[in-house]
């Protein structure tokens, strides 16, 4: 698969919401970006994204795959149901507040690159038809 990191588009503002989420798909449709896959940073955000491709008869997942983060009901509720990242938010919370005792406490971080367990939610808008 080919990968281009142009392709790559963040929302403006810091109110990242599923109407921001839903403008910036729609744009992107109006203006014949081709793509086949989104990945959202939030469920809200591939709500919206969801949203802006049903409106335009977009066949998911035929021809656009779409995947959230969170594994919130944002993901579960909408027809088609949203391939959602399961974050371990118990084992982040652990690790985040060790690191930062240590720095409150001045003390050398051991790693800096830590991987915290996740699980993929295969759900419908990424499934073979």
């Amino acid at each position: 698969p080919y990968f281009e990191p142009t392709s790559i588009f963040r929302l403006p503002g810091q109110d990242k919401s599923y109407i921001e989420s839903e403008i910036l798909i729609s744009e992107l449709i109006n203006n014949k970006l081709e793509f086949d896959g989104i990945v959202a940073t939030g469920d809200r955000l591939a709500l919206g994204a969801l949203t802006a491709l049903k409106r335009n008869n977009i066949d998911i997942p035929g021809k656009v795959k779409l995947a959230g983060m969170d594994n919130s009901l944002y993901s579960q509720l909408p027809t088609p149901s949203i391939t959602s990242v399961a974050r371990n938010t118990t084992q982040l919370a652990k690790i985040a507040s060790e690191c930062l005792l240590k720095l409150i406490n001045k003390e050398e971080l051991d790693d800096t690159n830590i991987i915290v367990e996740h699980n993929i939610i295969e759900r419908d808008t990424t499934r073979k038809s």
